[in-house]
């Protein structure tokens, strides 16, 4: 169906529509044509004629008084429609001019293809014209030779033309005849011959124009076809990506407006009264005020454990507050605890699920790390040697989060810095290579130790330590600050 008969049975469609007085379907009417044709007067005037109908029913009917929240969201709602519309007419009308201008670039190339092929076609057939009337030249200048060889025979002959017998004149009369005869024969063969030639070019030529038109035509309305397939395709994924954008807006209004009404601390059925007018404005399910009523529930709970948290662990009364909220917002003891685990990280804490590997010889000393390690994560383990240290990497699915090496090791084992610098060297796997490392010794020689930070160790600790500096270092090499 061509695009204009399209638009007059639409015209039609919104004739009766409106005398049906059913002006929804009249006003999708209307953009359909838009549409199609933008600049269509008849779709403009039923565009006038229903939004007059509108306001007259609008001003028959009783209107229900709006709060001020329902006035104003309904005028931001008219404000999105209306830019809505003006952009998706300005995308239709770029979208025809897109069109409109790839229809006359495929014209254009259509015709100088039509051209080259007639061209090649022209220069084929000039070709082999050219070499048939070469044979038939061939074939003319033999017979004249012949005919040449009989008059010189002719010639040859006169001198001795006393002694022929007298009917030799009437013989040589009907030589002469038959040479005339045969030319005249040749000269109508010949011009028979190049109006047939002529015949036959034209017929070939008209035969390739029409086959390149037609081939040409095909490719155009195959690239037609995907063009439009093309703008149809991305103007539903465009269609699409606008609902979701507008139904995550809606829901972010509903969460501000449950938050709001959270804070205010109304009622429940003042609560229920505002989100449903919120429901009703953008189109929105139960489904959508559960998924939000929940949401808002996590981020004060959140919110709480933050506060509880930021200034170090809570105390006993705000842990109390804390399962007094987790209980009101309908939150279980797994889902608590992951909260929980993700504040304590966010505000810098170290990770509970961190392990920990302690190398030193002294057991008193490897003991006493250990137990402090263990205040802060939940898995420490100590080795006595590099060797049983690298047996215990091996076997472990991922790298630890933080490794404390005693320098001096007992013979004939590698030392500490040994040990740090294959671990870096990837002498140990990959994976290790970025793992962070903290030395403790009693050298205090300070060369050492700036070299050993120089080449990637994050702290050094000097013996003897209190448990206090430990316990510092520890939280610092966690949150990975260096010392």
């Amino acid at each position: 169906m061509e695009a204009k008969e399209k638009v007059n049975l639409i015209l039609r469609s919104i004739d009766n529509a409106l005398r049906g007085q059913n002006f929804d379907k009249a006003l999708a009417l209307v953009q359909e044509v838009y549409v199609i044709d933008p600049r269509n007067a008849y779709a403009r005037a039923f565009e006038e004629r229903l939004n007059e109908l509108l306001k007259s029913k609008s001003k028959a009917e009783p209107q229900p008084k709006k709060t001020l929240l329902q006035t104003t969201l309904d005028e931001q709602r008219a404000k999105e429609v209306l830019a809505q519309q003006q952009q998706r007419l300005e995308k239709e009308r770029s979208a025809h001019e897109e069109v409109r201008n790839l229809e006359i670039q495929a014209r254009k190339a259509f015709n100088l293809e039509r051209h080259e092929y007639a061209k090649v076609d022209y220069l084929k057939i000039e070709e082999e014209y050219s070499r048939r009337l070469e044979e038939m030249e061939h074939r003319l200048l033999k017979n004249i030779s012949k005919l040449l060889a009989i008059e010189k025979g002719r010639s040859d002959a006169g001198a001795i033309q006393e002694t022929r017998p007298p009917h030799f004149g009437s013989e040589r009369a009907a030589l002469e005849a038959m040479r005339q005869e045969y030319e005249m024969r040749l000269l109508s063969l010949q011009k028979e011959f190049e109006t047939t030639l002529k015949e036959q070019i034209s017929q070939e030529r008209n035969a390739i124009e029409e086959s390149t038109i037609r081939r040409l035509q095909q490719y155009h309305n195959e690239d037609l076809k995907q063009l439009i397939e093309q703008m149809e395709k991305e103007r539903s994924d465009a269609v699409e990506q606008e609902r979701e954008r507008m139904r995550k807006l809606a829901f972010d209004v509903l969460i501000a407006q449950l938050t709001m009404t959270a804070e205010l601390k109304l009622n429940e059925t003042a609560e229920r009264s505002l989100a449903n007018v919120l429901m009703t404005a953008f189109s929105l399910q139960e489904e959508d005020l559960n998924n939000a009523t929940t949401q808002v529930r996590l981020m004060k709970y959140i919110e709480a454990v933050r506060s509880a948290w930021s200034n170090g662990e809570p105390s006993d009364t705000e842990k109390e507050a804390l399962k007094n909220l987790q209980a009101l917002n309908r939150i279980n003891n797994e889902e608590a605890a992951k909260i929980q685990k993700k504040v304590k990280r966010w505000l810098g804490y170290p990770d509970e699920d961190a392990v920990v590997l302690v190398v030193d010889d002294e057991d008193d000393i490897l003991e006493f790390v250990v137990g402090l390690v263990k205040n802060h994560v939940a898995t420490a383990f100590g080795a006595s040697s590099v060797e049983q240290a690298v047996e215990w990497l091996s076997k472990q699915p991922r790298p630890p989060a933080l490794i404390i090496s005693d320098v001096r090791l007992p013979a004939p084992g590698i030392g500490g810095f040994t040990f740090f610098e294959r671990l870096k060297e990837g002498v140990y796997g990959e994976h290790l290579k970025n793992t962070k490392f903290v030395l403790m010794s009693g050298i205090t020689d300070e060369f050492f130790i700036k070299t050993a930070k120089q080449m990637g160790v994050i702290a050094y600790m000097l013996k003897p330590f209190t448990v206090e500096e430990m316990e510092e270092g520890i939280r610092s090499w966690l949150k990975g600050s260096a010392s």
